[in-house]
Formats: structure tokens, C-alpha cells, sequence
């Protein structure tokens, strides 16, 4: 009896242990596959750069009438490349909204999901203060690909980095600053590279955001609790991240983004962990 009691202890802690520490992340890039994301490159309407063997589908986003976000080796958080988002200032090129989509068929439906990234600032403020327009400026958002991927969407689930150096999150259709100074202020001074975390309750429709000043995991510090979001906006499905520069006419970045990761939480098997206990329960 006393074996088969702690043979079922030990199965449930190694389940709630599996359960925490192995996640299948929805959607993990670094865009460091240079047979797929191609330096130079943009993801642009057709899909140029967009990676369908890696984990998510990286194309332009919303505005196809503009370029989509560069592929580049100027900047990089993991390894090698990163993708840069930035508003252009020729009016040639239809003033460039850099963005990018990443999307998964069957994303969460229900329970907690993390979404991580880095970002990085290449003008760290206003170039002019009080000049709103300029700056390095971009806002991530995280919902169905079907409802987040337009023109002029509705962030639901977002956080903004600004041209101002402050950090923004949406809060029931309202953007709230909870970080200011993200880098030091200048024009000519470019930021480092920061990470950022979404922590989403699907079933609350509630999230928190997290920040980490030096880029590593291991820094995060939570920043805002229960931001509210539309389900009927980001959707009931998260399936896809997106970026993009606001739409001014003058320059906007860049800011480049590497490691981007989506990754639910197992409540399934922390629920088999927890049959285990009332298992261990029943026999006592």
C-alpha cells in the first residue's frame, strides 16, 4: 500500500512538472532561418520572407498596399536577423507601413496564454519634443488573424510602444501608460533591446503585462494587471501576432522584433496531475 501510494505521488508531481515546463508554443520565430527569411527581403502580400515550415505563417499585414516588415541582419536579440517596423518618409512609396502577421491554423481557445517578445528602438524619442509624429514608434497585437488583420483595427490585446519612450497598454479601448522611459531619450540614440510579456486569461478575458529592462527572461517584472479586452474584437480564437507602425505621414522607426513566441498553458495536464491527487485521496 505504501509503495503504490508514492509510486502515484510521484507520477503526479512529475505530470505537474511536465505540465509547467513543456508547452508546445502556437507560435515561436527568431526569423534566423536564412533559407526562409531572406535579408533584404519584405514580407509583403504574396508572401516573400513567410516561413510555412517554422512554427506560424509570417506575411505583411492589413494595409497589402504597403510594404511589409524588412528582414534584416542591421539588428538581431537571438542570433542573426530580425524583422524591422517602420513608416518611411518617400512619399513614393506610399509612406511604407512596415508590419508583419504571424498566424497558426488553430490557435487557443480557452485558458491562460503567454506571448513574448523582444523589441528594440532605433530613435529613442521624439526628434523634436512635443513632436508626436516623430520617433521610433510600434504597437503589437495579439487575437484571431481574421479580426486583427486590418486596415485600421481595434487593438484589443496590444501594447504600444511609443514614439514618446513610453510603454502603452490597451485597456478596454484605452491606452494606459504604465512604463515611462523606455530607453534613454535622443534622437540620435538608439534603445536596447527589452523584452515584453502578455500573460492572457481567455476565460476572464482579462491580461497582465510584464517587462524585463535587460532582455532575459529572468528580469520580467509585472508592470499592469488585468488590462480588459473585446472578445468580439481580438476574437475567441488567439491564433496570430501582428505589428505595425502608425499611419503618419513622416518617419516612424524602425523598431525591430525578434523572438516572438505564443505559448499556452497546459491546463490539460495539470489537470492529470490533479486526478493523481484524488486518486492518492480515494486509496487513503
Amino acid at each position: 500500500m505504501k509503495t503504490s501510494k508514492i509510486v502515484v505521488m510521484l507520477l503526479t508531481v512529475v505530470v505537474l512538472s511536465l505540465g509547467v515546463a513543456q508547452a508546445a508554443p502556437l507560435i515561436s520565430q527568431n526569423f534566423d532561418d536564412t533559407s526562409v527569411f531572406v535579408n533584404g527581403t519584405r514580407l509583403d502580400a504574396t508572401g516573400v520572407g513567410s516561413s510555412a515550415t517554422s512554427v506560424a505563417l509570417w506575411t505583411n499585414s492589413g494595409q497589402t498596399d504597403k510594404v511589409g516588415a524588412l528582414v534584416t541582419t542591421a539588428e538581431s536579440y537571438s542570433a542573426s536577423q530580425s524583422l524591422q517596423v517602420g513608416r518611411g518618409p518617400d512619399p513614393s512609396t506610399g509612406y511604407e507601413t512596415g508590419a508583419f502577421l504571424g498566424r497558426v491554423d488553430d490557435g487557443a481557445i480557452a485558458g491562460m496564454v503567454d506571448v513574448t517578445f523582444r523589441a528594440k528602438r532605433g530613435a529613442a524619442g521624439w526628434s523634436t519634443p512635443g513632436v508626436e509624429y516623430e520617433g521610433a514608434g510600434s504597437t503589437l497585437m495579439v487575437g484571431d488573424s481574421a479580426l486583427i488583420d486590418g486596415v485600421f483595427v481595434a487593438e484589443a490585446i496590444a501594447l504600444r510602444l511609443h514614439s514618446d519612450n513610453n510603454l502603452y497598454v490597451n485597456d478596454n479601448g484605452t491606452y494606459v501608460k504604465i512604463l515611462d522611459a523606455i530607453d534613454v531619450a535622443g534622437w540620435a540614440t538608439p534603445g536596447t533591446w527589452h523584452a515584453y510579456k502578455m500573460a492572457i486569461d481567455m476565460d476572464n478575458l482579462v491580461y497582465d503585462v510584464w517587462y524585463s529592462a535587460d532582455g532575459t527572461d529572468a528580469s520580467f517584472v509585472k508592470l499592469y494587471d488585468n488590462a480588459v479586452y473585446s472578445a468580439a474584437v481580438a476574437g475567441s480564437e488567439l491564433n496570430a501576432v501582428r505589428t505595425i507602425s502608425p499611419y503618419y505621414t513622416t518617419w516612424r522607426g524602425p523598431v525591430w522584433f525578434d523572438d516572438v513566441v505564443m505559448t499556452p498553458e497546459p491546463a490539460t495536464m495539470t489537470l492529470i496531475g490533479l486526478g493523481g491527487l484524488a486518486l492518492l485521496r480515494r486509496r487513503k
